[in-house]
């Protein structure tokens, strides 16, 4: 048996599917069924670690994981990631030579690990998408497609995909490249102050690429490395156990923003859940006859089956208390991660991390300014404040305003979403053409002929974008 085996059928019942969970690996019906849907198993070491794929993208998957790792064979080490189209789920694979590390996870506000990079052979991990593709293609030919319908455009895409990554060379089967060593990676406990978390942690050095040194991707695959977590919260230290830093930094600044926004109206706040192996749960109370708010912060492990799964409770606390800390464990991370690995400034999901610690960290201020005033020698403004406050005549309302037209022109099939105003220039988009006119006098400066497209106003002149992706700009002036 394979570390790594796919599993394409093409005539399971819609029964059959809505009934299956990642996890369980979907039996096959026989016999003629109402409406056949599409099954995608991929099975890591004999466990089937499949998301919920849809049956109109099952192939597909499959075609675009067989496209990724034709790109892979170019070199002993890189990283391909294949997305399961509506579904947020998503297949990574990271070669180191004949070795290729797989995970499976769930993406979006919150994320759920089920493999986080399982070394499998890949030289098993190509021969199992070869058969996949070859199986798909066959199944999907003109002659078996009389119940599902399918167009034959999809089977020469798999067997287009097929034949390249059959054909393609390897280059880095014969390069024996162990994994790369990972270096320990510390975030320290602040002493003075009453909150703080720490982590301790292993990464590895990214994958360099100096044709996409310059792209942007949103990659939280590379953000998925577990640790082991702590925390000291006035004086009591208590370890929290094996835990994902960054999902627990990105869900513990989302209660920090809600707490605090929740504090500022003062309006109550009750959130727990779960991130990256850990429960995380804040409630803020507000006791508007005392005039005091106070935070009860809840840690602990999600994992059912550890020995240290507790969980923690911290009554008592200062909103701004829980935020500094939230901001003081995310800003670390994100300075340790950058210091080993300068690629993940590129990294979108990092990006949009910082960009929230800035936010947070911006509100805390706004919320902390002492901006009032208390007058010490009211007496002079006293008599601003009666002159204030006697009752004034109303003014009549002001007569109806009227306008009159300096030019009117007349547009057959004007297109009001294509219609813009650029300083002295008013450019006017219809079914046919395109034209300038001036603004002051409605005289026409030039028109041209245009076929459908969307309008831009850009620096340069009016951007025309097609359906078919061509693009032309027309100067303001001429």
């Amino acid at each position: 048996m394979r570390s790594f085996e796919i599993f394409v059928d093409q005539g399971s019942s819609a029964l059959a599917r809505d009934g299956a969970l990642p996890g369980a690996r979907t039996s096959r019906v026989q016999g003629k069924l109402p409406a056949s849907r599409e099954v995608l198993d991929i099975f890591i070491q004999g466990t089937n670690v499949t998301a919920t794929v849809d049956e109109r993208h099952a192939t597909c998957v499959l075609r675009d994981l067989g496209a990724a790792l034709t790109t892979l064979l170019s070199g002993p080490r890189g990283k391909a990631i294949v997305r399961f189209y509506d579904e947020s789920w998503e297949l990574a694979v990271e070669r180191f030579g004949r070795t290729a590390l797989l995970s499976v996870y769930r993406a979006g506000s919150e994320p759920k690990v089920l493999v986080h990079e399982r070394p499998v052979d890949f030289a098993e991990v190509r021969a199992s998408v070869l058969e996949a593709l070859a199986s798909a293609a066959i199944e999907r030919a003109p002659v078996a497609r009389v119940a599902s319908g399918a167009t034959p455009a999809r089977a020469r895409e798999l067997e287009t995909v097929r034949r390249l990554l059959a054909d393609a060379e390897d280059l880095g089967a014969s390069c024996d490249l162990p994994l790369p060593r990972a270096t320990p990676v510390t975030v320290e406990l602040d002493k003075d102050a009453p909150i703080s978390l720490a982590a301790e942690f292993f990464l590895r050095e990214g994958v360099k690429a100096v044709a996409e040194s310059s792209v942007e991707r949103a990659d939280l695959h590379a953000l998925l490395f577990r640790g082991r977590m702590r925390a000291e919260i006035r004086g009591r230290a208590v370890e929290l156990g094996d835990a994902s830093p960054f999902l627990v930094a990105e869900r513990l600044l989302e209660l920090s923003r809600g707490a605090l926004s929740a504090w500022e109206r003062g309006q109550a706040f009750n959130v727990r859940s779960s991130a990256g192996g850990m429960i995380l749960g804040l409630r803020v109370t507000c006791d508007h006859g005392v005039d005091k708010e106070t935070a009860a912060l809840v840690l602990g492990s999600a994992d059912l089956q550890s020995r240290e799964r507790a969980l923690y409770t911290f009554p008592n606390l200062g909103v701004s208390d829980v935020v500094e800390a939230a901001l003081a464990f995310g800003r670390a991370l994100v300075r340790a991660l950058l210091r080993r690995d300068r690629s993940q400034a590129l990294n979108l999901r990092l990006a949009a991390f910082r960009r929230q610690l800035r936010e947070l960290e911006g509100s805390l201020r706004e919320v902390r300014r002492t901006d009032s005033f208390v007058n010490p020698s009211p007496e002079s403004y006293r008599a601003f404040a009666e002159g204030a406050a006697r009752p004034r005549t109303e003014a009549a309302p002001p007569a109806r305003l009227r306008y009159t037209p300096r030019w009117r022109a007349l547009v057959p099939g004007i297109d009001l979403r294509g219609t813009f105003l650029c300083g002295e220039r008013l450019i006017v988009g219809s079914a046919q053409e395109l034209a300038c006119l001036d603004r002051g006098t409605g005289e026409v400066l030039w028109r041209t002929p245009t076929a459908r497209a969307t309008s831009v106003v850009t620096p340069a002149g009016i951007a025309r974008i097609a359906s078919d992706g061509e693009v032309n700009v027309h100067d303001f002036g001429n």
